[in-house]
């Protein structure tokens, strides 16, 4: 007898569950992805101002991102360390390409943002050309909703 009440207890819990869960998965199925734009940021690799450590700082479109030069290559990825909010160009670049907080020396690869120090944190990392004609970024320019 006992069981029965608990099946039953967890249908209406499970119930429950779906009617807080429908509209979440409404509002779910009509988010479209972000719009990626290119933005254009210098006319050559030679007019970033990296540091000695291969780190930059601009802006793009009103957003700040670090951009990272290693091994002949361009990376780009969020201004802010997810973790505490470091300035990730004040960091460096180790010699495996991971770009290194200055705050709590977290380690995030440049080619896909993931925490390689063991944390679980991820940094969110942008595509970058370089084009005949300039430096370009793609960030996101709508958000989660599509607005």
């Amino acid at each position: 007898m006992a069981t029965e009440k608990k099946s039953v207890l967890s249908v209406k819990i499970i119930g429950g569950y779906l009617w807080l869960i429908t509209p979440l998965i409404l509002i779910l199925s009509f988010m479209s992805t972000p719009d990626q734009k290119w933005f254009k940021i210098a006319e050559s690799i030679a007019e970033i101002n990296f540091s000695s450590s291969g780190l930059a700082e601009i802006d793009v479109n009103g957003k700040r991102i670090c951009i990272g030069l290693f091994n002949d290559t361009l990376f780009a990825c969020t201004q802010k360390c997810p973790h505490a909010g470091g300035i990730l160009s004040e960091g460096y670049i180790d010699t495996a390409g991971n770009i290194v907080c200055p705050l709590h020396r977290y380690k995030y690869s440049l080619q896909n943002g993931r925490n390689v120090s063991g944390e679980g944190y991820f940094l969110k990392t942008f595509p970058v050309e370089s084009r005949e004609d300039g430096v370009y970024v793609s960030i996101g320019t709508t958000n989660i909703f599509g607005l």
